[in-house]
């Protein structure tokens, strides 16, 4: 996205939340960190944050919404029903974290199904976040 263009979605983001504040540097910096973005898919992230959030999002909440989008990762809970399930796509990052507990046999024959349900949502958790962390900071790089 062009300098123009952030510029403008910022302008919309303090349009749409006049109740908020705005610090001298508010526009500049969330220019400089959401310009690295798509533009479009900027944009459609800001739409869904306008219409949903009761507060100002924050640069963070929308970065994290772009590269969601751009992702398609599938949350903790739908992560576990397809490892969890015979006959269901399982995604790459839920198959890794399903590898690393011993492949969905091992998953769906538990003895103490609960247990490997709680550990297996922490650890898919912890990959997924890790791997947004990897996106955002690879779009910031490559800007």
């Amino acid at each position: 996205m062009n300098d123009h263009d952030a510029k403008r979605l910022v302008g919309r983001l303090i349009a749409a939340f006049p109740q908020t504040p705005m610090r001298e540097q508010t526009a500049s910096l969330y220019t400089k960190y959401l310009g690295d973005l798509d533009r479009e898919a900027t944009e459609a992230a800001v739409d869904d944050l306008i219409a949903d959030a009761t507060e100002f999002p924050t640069i963070a909440e929308i970065r994290r919404t772009v590269i969601d989008a751009e992702l398609h990762l599938p949350t903790p809970l739908e992560a576990w029903q397809s490892v969890s399930v015979k006959g269901n796509e399982i995604h790459p990052l839920a198959k890794q974290i399903c590898d690393l507990f011993g492949g969905t046999w091992t998953i769906r024959n538990a003895d103490e199904p609960t247990i490997m349900r709680a550990q297996f949502l922490k650890a898919y958790g912890e990959r997924r976040d890790e791997t947004f962390r990897r996106a955002n900071t690879a779009h910031r790089k490559s800007a």
